[in-house]
């Protein structure tokens, strides 16, 4: 559900509820928020690349008390860090562009810390927003004129669903780019850093449900963050 709205992903959790299901897996923090406003008595299970404390999902990592569980890759975290990574890499570059989906919640704070750290870093910010393939195409069709120098992606599910279409357009227009998955490196991307969602529990569904299965009845449900380098 990276790529819907919050109104839309609303609309099907509250149909989720309706079918009288067992277990929710929320995929993305929109999922997550949706299906958290639908029900506060069926166990949901996310998987969130955004802090499930400030996101509302949770009060506590340590010791939640309601009804959702999942893992959190702390992705928004990282802007800073890959920012400074990328200037590190192509020092001249001086104007760097951020794609942004303006549809995910965690759009606004992204920009937010990525303009702070720009700024101490003495470079030039440009957001280059873009929610839709077809907007995708039309970014990367202006940075020439716009005069980025480098790109950097930021943590999105609609753009993770795109390694290969965002790796060979950069590829495409010699643009040096950073990556928030090893995914668009295996793409052919040039650099990335995160979490492995490949070896995450969102890989492993089955056993994923199995377990969640076995403490449907349980008072209290676990939240776990999970950062690797890539």
């Amino acid at each position: 559900m990276g790529g819907r709205s919050i109104r839309s992903t609303t609309r099907i959790g509250a149909d989720l509820i309706e079918h009288r299901v067992g277990i929710i897996v929320a995929v993305y923090l929109v999922a997550a928020q949706a299906a958290k406003v639908a029900t506060q008595t069926v166990p949901i299970a996310f998987i969130t690349g955004s802090d499930p404390i400030e996101a509302g999902l949770v009060a506590s990592l340590s010791r939640p008390t309601s009804n959702l569980t999942g893992v959190a890759f702390m992705f928004t975290r990282l802007g800073e860090k890959n920012l400074a990574t990328l200037h590190e890499l192509v020092p001249k570059a001086v104007i760097i562009g951020a794609l942004v989906n303006p549809n995910n919640p965690n759009a606004e704070p992204q920009m937010r810390d990525l303009q702070a750290a720009a700024r101490m870093l003495g470079l030039q910010l440009v957001i280059l927003a873009a929610g839709s393939d077809r907007d995708i195409d039309g970014v990367f069709a202006t940075l020439r004129e716009r005069q980025i120098e480098a790109l950097l992606v930021t943590a999105d599910g609609f753009f993770f669903g795109l390694p290969d279409k965002l790796a060979t357009l950069a590829a495409r227009h010699a643009v040096p780019t950073f990556y928030p998955l090893s995914d668009y490196v295996r793409a052919g991307g040039l650099i990335s850093y995160g979490a492995n969602l490949s070896e995450s529990w969102l890989a492993k569904p089955a056993s994923t449900l199995e377990n969640l299965s076995k403490v449907r009845k349980s008072v209290s449900f676990q939240s776990y963050s999970r950062l690797n380098s890539s």
